[in-house]
């Protein structure tokens, strides 16, 4: 989870989350500020391992949900409900609530209860600042615009050339 207006992704880093569902991101062990309205966070889904051509989006949350224990103040997970749909998928592989309530009984926290029980892959609870800054140097690629450009011999060609990216387009000729 980011803050929207920082200057690079190091500086807005605030927690890391796990992309639960395409629209959801789960939060264990929450800072305070990911709550505090009057910051303005968003989701940074950064594929792993990032490349060029895989994706990395930023995503507002439109809600978020709090989990802790009425007789404790720490937060135990948010649920952080995305504006929009990530185009990648879930990480979550399972989810087992009784399993996950032992290892939180136990003495554990929340990351610890997802990875002891297989619902998530160990190691990604930290994410290391040279991946946010090759994830800032790629996305600043990604934003670039890259045009195509095609050549033609007459104007039919390119009246039919346009048709590939319209919806109401005859079929046929081209």
């Amino acid at each position: 989870m980011q803050l929207r207006k920082a200057t690079d992704r190091v500086a807005g880093h605030i927690a890391v989350g796990v992309l639960a569902d395409s629209g959801v991101v789960l939060v264990p062990e929450p800072p305070a500020e990911l709550t505090d309205p009057d910051r303005e966070i968003e989701a940074l889904i950064i594929p792993n391992p990032p490349t060029e051509h895989t994706l990395i989006e930023r995503i507002a949350p439109s809600r978020i949900a709090t989990f802790a224990l009425d007789r404790r103040e720490r937060v135990i997970v948010a649920v952080v409900m995305l504006a929009e749909r990530s185009r990648h998928a879930g990480q979550i592989h399972r989810y087992d609530p009784p399993s996950i309530a032992r290892v939180l009984e136990e003495g554990g926290d929340f990351w610890d209860a997802l990875e002891v029980t297989g619902a998530i892959a160990r190691g990604i609870r930290t994410i290391p600042d040279e991946l946010l800054r090759e994830a800032d140097r790629l996305e600043r690629l990604q934003r670039r615009l890259r045009p195509s450009h095609y050549l033609s011999h007459t104007y039919e060609s390119v009246a039919w050339g346009v048709c590939p990216w319209l919806p109401k387009c005859p079929s046929g000729k081209h």
